[in-house]
């Protein structure tokens, strides 16, 4: 499975991957236009409910908050 990218510089976002069979990782990389936050997350379902995610915030930008959805949605 190839990495996501564009050249449209409307789209605002880009995701990255990389699968390494060797020590069985994938590492992912994302790029996007925010002014405030970003998350990205899995999940088996197909939705926010159950997702493993990891959040960005500007106002901190030493720390990305590593968070599992449980039953709720909110904004961080």
């Amino acid at each position: 499975m190839p990495s996501s990218s564009s050249n449209d510089d409307d789209d605002g976002a880009a995701i990255f991957w990389n699968i390494n069979n060797d020590e069985d990782t994938i590492d992912f990389a994302i790029a996007v236009r925010s002014e405030g936050w970003v998350g990205f997350g899995l999940s088996e379902a197909g939705g926010m409910m159950g997702s493993d995610m990891a959040l960005y915030r500007l106002v901190n930008p030493d720390d990305i908050i590593d968070a599992y959805v449980v039953d709720d949605r909110s904004t961080p």
